[in-house]
Parts: C-alpha cells; sequence; structure tokens
C-alpha cells in the first residue's frame, strides 16, 4: 500500500481510480463490478446511470450492486480510504477538513424511503465527511477518510425509518458528537506515524470538544463563533480581549474563494453570504486566553472548569463597498509564538474550503442529488461510488495548479496523452507536455478560453470527459485498437 515518493502518487487514470476504490471488498466479484461502475463514473461524472450504462443487461448488474444487502457505505468506501491512507502516510503530516452537508432529493410523485423531509418537495439526509488534504501549500486533496450519514429522527414518518436509521448511525451517535467521532475515527485510521491537524469551522465551536482535543493533545484550529467569558472576570470577553492586542507585523493579502449559496446548507446561508472570488488584505492579533467553563456546563463534571487556547484574531483591512469583511476568531493548538506560525496557522484554516469544493464536487460534478434512485440505502452506496470521484475532479485542479511543471506522462496514461497529441487545439502540440499544457489543452477541449484566467475543475473535467468520449471512439475506429503514442 505504501507508495515512493518518486512514483507519481497523483494520476488521472480512471481505471486506476475504480481499481484502487473496489480493492478492498472482498469478493471478486463485486469487485471487478464496482472496479468497472467507478471507472465509467470518473469518464462520465454528471450523466445518468442508464447513459453511463445503455447495455440493458449492464445497466441491470449496476442497479443489482446498488441493492446488494451485503454493501454498505462504510465498505464500499474501504479501498478508498486505503489509498487515501496511504497517501496521507507518505507524507506524515497531513490537515484533514471536518464539515457537514445536506443531501437533498426531490421527492416526485412517490416519497423515497428512509430520507428525512427537508421541504414539500425535497427529502434527504446530512453527510458529516473527514477529508484529507497535504499540510505544506499545495494543498493537495489526498482524499475522504471519513463520512458519516446521518438524519434528525423525528423528521423521519415512520417507525421502521426510524429503527433503520438508529441502527446505521449507532446507539451512541448525537449530532454535536460528530466532530469528535471524525477526528478520532481519523486519527485510529492514520495511525501514530502521521500528525493531523483537524480543522472545523463555526459549529465544531464546542466547549466539550475543545477541552476533549486539549486534553487528549490533538492538534486543530477551529473556528469560534462564541464570545466565550474569559477566567479573569477583569478582562472580559474572549473576541473583546483578543480585538485589542496590538497587530502582529504587516497585514498580507490572500485570495478568498468565491462563495455561492447553491454550496451552502440552508441554515448557513444567513452567516455565510455569497462572495465573489476576490484578494483581500489580512491583519492578524493574537492572544493565550483561559476561558471559563460555560454555564450551561457548570454540572458537567467531563468538562474542566478553565480552559486555556492559543487565539487569533484575523480581520480584513479595507474591505470592498457591499462586501462582508472578514473576520476569524480562530483556536489552536499550535504554537503563536511568532508572525510566521501564525500565518500558517491561518493558511491551514483557509484549507477548509476545500471541502466545499468536495462538496460542490459530489453534487455538481457527480450529480448525486440527481441520481433517482429510491431509497437512502441505494443512495449511501451511490455516494460511496461518487466520493473517489469526486476526489479526482478535486485532483484535475490541484494538478493543473500546483504541479504545471512536471511532465503530463507522470499523471496521464502514456495512450491517453499520445492521443491528446493528435488532438491538441490551437496549435501543434509539444513534443514534451508539461502537466499544465496538458490540462490546459484538456480545458480548451472544455470551451476554456486563456483569457478567462486558470480553469476551474467543473471545465477541466468537461475537456477531459471530451477527451476519453474522442479517444474511445478512436479506439473503436482504429484496426489496431490503439494509438500513436510517438
Amino acid at each position: 500500500m505504501r507508495k515512493k515518493r518518486s512514483e507519481p502518487v497523483y494520476r488521472l487514470d480512471a481505471e486506476r481510480v475504480g481499481k484502487e476504490a473496489a480493492c478492498e471488498l472482498g469478493d471478486v466479484r463485486l469487485e471487478r463490478r464496482m472496479e468497472r461502475i467507478v471507472g465509467t463514473m470518473c469518464k462520465r461524472p454528471s450523466a445518468s446511470l442508464p447513459a453511463m450504462f445503455p447495455d440493458e443487461s449492464e445497466s441491470e448488474a449496476v442497479y443489482r450492486f446498488l441493492r446488494n444487502e451485503r454493501l454498505s457505505l462504510g465498505r464500499v468506501l474501504r479501498g478508498h480510504v486505503a489509498h487515501t491512507v496511504a497517501r496521507a502516510q507518505s507524507l506524515r503530516t497531513v490537515v484533514v477538513i471536518h464539515d457537514t452537508t445536506e443531501f437533498s432529493f426531490a421527492t416526485g410523485r412517490e416519497r423515497r424511503h428512509g430520507l428525512q423531509r427537508h421541504s414539500e418537495a425535497r427529502q434527504g439526509f446530512f453527510g458529516h465527511v473527514s477529508l484529507c488534504v497535504s499540510v505544506d501549500g499545495a494543498r493537495a486533496p489526498l482524499g475522504c477518510l471519513w463520512m458519516q450519514p446521518f438524519v434528525r429522527l423525528a423528521h423521519l414518518d415512520h417507525e421502521a425509518e426510524r429503527q433503520d436509521w438508529q441502527r446505521l448511525m449507532g446507539r451512541d451517535f448525537s449530532e454535536s458528537g460528530r466532530w469528535l467521532k471524525g477526528i478520532r475515527h481519523s486519527e485510529r485510521l492514520l495511525g501514530p506515524k502521521v500528525s493531523a491537524i483537524h480543522i472545523c469551522d463555526r459549529e465544531g465551536d464546542s466547549y466539550p470538544l475543545l477541552s476533549k482535543l486539549v486534553g487528549d493533545g490533538s492538534r486543530f484550529v477551529v473556528r469560534l463563533s462564541h464570545n466565550r467569558t474569559l477566567a479573569c472576570p477583569s478582562l472580559g470577553h474572549l473576541q473583546d480581549f483578543v480585538g485589542n492586542q496590538p497587530l502582529l507585523g504587516e497585514p498580507r493579502t490572500v485570495e478568498l474563494s468565491e462563495r455561492l449559496h447553491a454550496e451552502k446548507r440552508p441554515s448557513s446561508q444567513k452567516s455565510h453570504p455569497n462572495r465573489p472570488r476576490r484578494t483581500a488584505t489580512l491583519s492578524i492579533r493574537r492572544a493565550e486566553v483561559t476561558l471559563r467553563r460555560p454555564a450551561s456546563r457548570k454540572d458537567d463534571e467531563r468538562c474542566p472548569q478553565t480552559l486555556t487556547l492559543n487565539i487569533l484574531d484575523v480581520r480584513e483591512v479595507n474591505p470592498p463597498v457591499g462586501q462582508a469583511p472578514v473576520r476569524w476568531t480562530l483556536c489552536t493548538s499550535e504554537s503563536i509564538d511568532s508572525a510566521e506560525d501564525c500565518w500558517r496557522i491561518v493558511d491551514h484554516y483557509r484549507t477548509r474550503w476545500l471541502v466545499e469544493e468536495f462538496f460542490k464536487a459530489l453534487k455538481t460534478g457527480c450529480a448525486f442529488e440527481s441520481r433517482q434512485l429510491d431509497s437512502h440505502k441505494t443512495l449511501l452506496i451511490a455516494l460511496g461510488l461518487s466520493i473517489p470521484v469526486a476526489w479526482t475532479l478535486l485532483l484535475m485542479r490541484y494538478l493543473e495548479r500546483e504541479a504545471p511543471d512536471s511532465p503530463a506522462d507522470s499523471v496521464l496514461p502514456r495512450d491517453l496523452l499520445g492521443f491528446l497529441r493528435r488532438v491538441w487545439p490551437r496549435g501543434p502540440a509539444p513534443d514534451h507536455p508539461t502537466v499544465r499544457q496538458a490540462l490546459l489543452a484538456i480545458a480548451s477541449l472544455g470551451g476554456h478560453f486563456r483569457h478567462n484566467g486558470p480553469p476551474g475543475w467543473l471545465v477541466l473535467h468537461r475537456g477531459y470527459q471530451t477527451l476519453l468520449t474522442m479517444f474511445q471512439g478512436f479506439l473503436a475506429a482504429s484496426s489496431e485498437g490503439g494509438c500513436d503514442q510517438s
């Protein structure tokens, strides 16, 4: 399982992704079927299942796989998780981003079994994910370590559905406890040789969670939402105290990602308004503080009476007119002794946006919320099949932006690269194309224009899908069944 650093760890190869995803099922026939399904989904992720598998017998085999009682989301994810762990172990230190999204499906004429009500026309469930990312500035997506689906039992219509989900989630499941569960599960998988820095957004601001992480010596960066009371009454409250500390060094500029309502859970849209992609100038303050245990936890002996944390106050300087200024209050286990330490923590937190891209890749790139499946059980298996595909969508943009000068044949299969050189858009193909040259050519096949700036993963994957379709047609028409790779 462990890969040498000299080997290409990240590779755009649909067949390889399918093989890795299916390697842990423990049944040769099921593994062969899953390998075929995931490999095909990588080539046409947003297509409907009948369009992906137009042959009637093949389509029926896919639906039998989705309905197989021996399969579960966890079992289907084993192969992808195992290879995610292997990629993480080659790096030693990683970031693990934890977050929740809402998967919502149209009800149609008949309600779908086992999904909670979101509205009159929508049903669905929640998914809490732990996404593993490289800790360096490249922010390479390594894969998914955990996906916990859950519902609010009171929103289910039938007792049998509630019992079904209770068994699936576990008797000890609590919505507030999902953060610690994901963190502990990730740490067990990664083992003692990998140091994980856990990133949580404002929903992770929980005194019991923070005290548990501090007590266990876990590494973390959590954005705070509560202006908590400090242990020393004369110091006032957390945000006021840290906001009055002196600025640390000179402000810095960072790129803020675009944020759209469609990418957020409905409950988060008010606190996370739309934001265009833009450059922001940030200032930073720091302090070590001791918090008092909340009054609501005064009788909870599991929570210490006080908790000492390192805090960063990050604010935007001169935000654009009409745009809400950035303000992040971050608590962390990491050192804040120097300006370099503090900006490294800010960069760790900014990595969190990758999980939003991952959810977008699942919902838009893989069209998961458009799947016409009739129950939560089949939808969860489909989710397990979609997760390694969504990872490849993130990977494509990473390779274009962060590994531009590597040889293209280190990330693309040789025969596919040979065909790309045959159909190279906008001028002659280089003799030895780099990753950036190859992916820009692929993006051009998807409709990208250079003056629009770097291509996003949607246009990259649209071009990749076009290239694969052309390549398959070429192979079918070729008497030799291959392509000239010269």
